[in-house]
């Protein structure tokens, strides 16, 4: 009987420390997503923002190669 009991408490709590970890895991990612997602948004628009750099470095090195002729 005393092998049944603990058996049961062991599985209560086993299940209790699973429940509170999918909870905090839960948590965790509400409030790292939006975080994520507004880095990922910001690192585009950088990435968008230095091909523009690239291209106008590229025109302005056209150009001076042209005057130069």
């Amino acid at each position: 009987m005393l092998n049944v009991t603990l058996a049961a408490s062991k599985d209560a709590m086993v299940r209790g420390m699973e429940d509170g970890a999918q909870a905090a895991a839960d948590q965790v990612r509400a409030e790292v997503g939006p975080v994520i997602r507004r880095m990922e948004k910001q690192s585009r628009q950088v990435a968008a923002m230095n091909i523009a750099a690239a291209v106008t470095a590229l025109i302005a090195a056209g150009l001076a190669l042209l005057s130069a002729i």
